[in-house]
Order: structure tokens, then sequence, then C-alpha cells
């Protein structure tokens, strides 16, 4: 896709987008032009696809070659064209989160009763502390 209008410098963007692909490797290349945003990460889609996109600025009247490399096959357009691809087919797998909670058991409260009465000694340690300076500062300057 080109722009319609040039840029400040009278130069056009041209920018090549491939979406709905998996997996998630894609080298885009796009002729001629010079590179102005390369994503070098494809960006993960909510149904489990990614999409990707090169844009690159070029002088007016160039025409522009959009290609794709992913997974093996070449994928070819031209200015205000459209590859046609394959129906895409993804392939579902159920991903089970990782486990970074220990389970909920006996022990889990046990730890989480003492942590609480350690919590609870070290609050009335302070307190204690706090009384005892008082209490010297009283004796001493009273």
């Amino acid at each position: 896709m080109k722009s319609d209008k040039p840029r400040n410098d009278g130069q056009y963007t041209a920018a090549c987008l491939a979406k709905d692909f998996y997996p998630k490797n894609i080298e885009i290349t796009i002729k001629p032009g010079d590179n102005l945003y390369d994503l070098k990460d494809a960006i993960l889609s909510p149904d489990g696809t990614y999409s990707s996109v090169k844009v690159v600025k070029v002088s007016p009247g160039q025409q522009v070659h959009c290609s794709a490399l992913h997974d093996g096959i070449h994928i070819n357009a031209t200015e205000a064209q459209q590859a046609t691809i394959q129906p895409l087919t993804v392939k579902q797998e159920y991903c089970p989160p990782a486990n970074t909670t220990v389970p909920e058991d006996e022990s889990t409260e046990k730890v989480n009763t003492v942590s609480v009465i350690i919590l609870g000694l070290r609050v009335l340690f302070a307190k204690s502390i706090a009384f005892n300076v008082l209490m010297t500062t009283k004796l001493m300057f009273f």
C-alpha cells in the first residue's frame, strides 16, 4: 500500500502488512525504499495468529514490490495489489497457565498464621522499645 499524499520531503510512504499468519516467524521485504519502520517481532492477535508490518519511503513514481517469506513459502505483491493466501488453519492447543502459586491447603494456612503471629510480635517489640525510650527520657529529664 502506498500513501496518496507525499511527505514533507516530497517522498511517499509505502507499507507492507502481513496479517493472520502462524507460526510467528516471518521476513518482510519491500523494494525499493528506505526503511522507516520495521516491526521486529510480530504482534499476537486474540485469535492466536500474528501480524507484522514494514514501512519504507519511496520516490514519486516508483513501483513498490512487497514480498514475505513465511514458513518456507514466498508471497509476493506489487503496489495496490493484495497477495492471495490460502485460508489459514490455526492449530488450537491448550497451554495450561504456569503454576506460580502454592496450592491452598493446610500448610499454606499454617504459614499465613505464623506470618501474622511474627508480625504481631514485631509490633509488640517496637512498642515496648518506644515505651522504654519514653520512660528513660522522663526519668532523666523530669
